[in-house]
């Protein structure tokens, strides 16, 4: 979980569906249903701004940075993300009462950029800038993402990545929500109210139990078998990571790495060769 979470987030919250609370308002999570809310979650909370290797935009708050440069990618005289964002934060808090108001300052001293001060209103409660990239963090978090992840984004290691799960990369939200209700013999109207977070989790597990269930047999036998002795089957029952590297499944862990395999390291097995 990001650090600026830290003494705000209630992680216990997510298991049962429950709101965040920041400032009093309540950040409620999405659900599978929400299919309108979920493409505004995926179009407004996922640009990670690394993308762009700017000082200006990484110094720039995240809010300024979809309102107005993410705009501009996409329609320099629209307002799509402008209205999407007000839609998806009236649905989240359940509250009507939402400004988004901007301000500008006069001052030629001043870059663009800092000139513009957006500021949020809900419920009459006033959000900065600042509060904004807290409430991305939250919104993130609590269904399932978490900033760190999309903000680790690389396009050189994205490429890897996509072609190393390519085949699972294919599966889109749907298909993912067929092969759930077809492991669990449930209905969709059974899993409609589950949470992103609680859908992520619980399709996870199951995939994981499908596969110790179908390969542990085999590995037990002696039919299949890692390279290097290890388990290749990963067990079920597992503490899930609170942070996830996005690029763990490509990446070396450099210390792991050096631990199992200490003749690389040797001296007298280098001056061997």
């Amino acid at each position: 979980m990001n650090s600026i979470l830290n003494g705000i987030y209630i992680k216990d919250n997510d298991i049962w569906g429950f709101p965040q609370i920041y400032k009093t308002i309540e950040f409620f999570p999405l659900k599978l249903k929400d299919v309108e809310y979920g493409i505004l979650f995926n179009k407004i909370f996922h640009y990670p701004k690394n993308s762009i290797p700017d000082k200006q935009v990484l110094k720039m708050s995240y809010l300024k940075y979809v309102l107005h440069l993410v705009q501009q990618t996409i329609n320099p005289n629209g307002t799509e993300i402008y209205d999407g964002l007000l839609n998806f934060l009236k649905y989240v808090t359940r509250n009507n009462d939402i400004k988004i108001e901007h301000t500008v300052s006069n001052d030629p001293n001043i870059d663009i950029f800092d000139k513009i001060k957006i500021n949020i209103k809900i419920g009459g409660i006033d959000f900065t800038e600042y509060d904004f990239d807290i409430i991305r963090a939250i919104v993130l978090e609590q269904n399932g993402l978490g900033i760190d992840f999309i903000e680790q984004y690389n396009p050189e290691l994205e490429e890897y990545l996509l072609a190393m799960n390519q085949s699972y990369s294919d599966l889109t939200l749907e298909d993912e929500i067929f092969i759930f209700c077809s492991l669990m013999k449930k209905t969709l109207k059974e899993v409609e109210d589950y949470t992103l977070y609680q859908f992520r989790r619980h399709f996870e597990r199951i995939l994981s139990l499908s596969n110790y269930e179908l390969y542990s047999p085999l590995e037990v036998l002696g039919q299949i078998s890692s390279k290097n002795g290890g388990r290749l089957i990963k067990d079920y029952l597992y503490h899930t990571e609170e942070t996830i590297n996005r690029y763990g499944s490509i990446l070396i862990d450099k210390d792991k790495y050096i631990k199992s395999n200490p003749h690389l390291f040797d001296p007298n097995f280098i001056n061997s060769k």
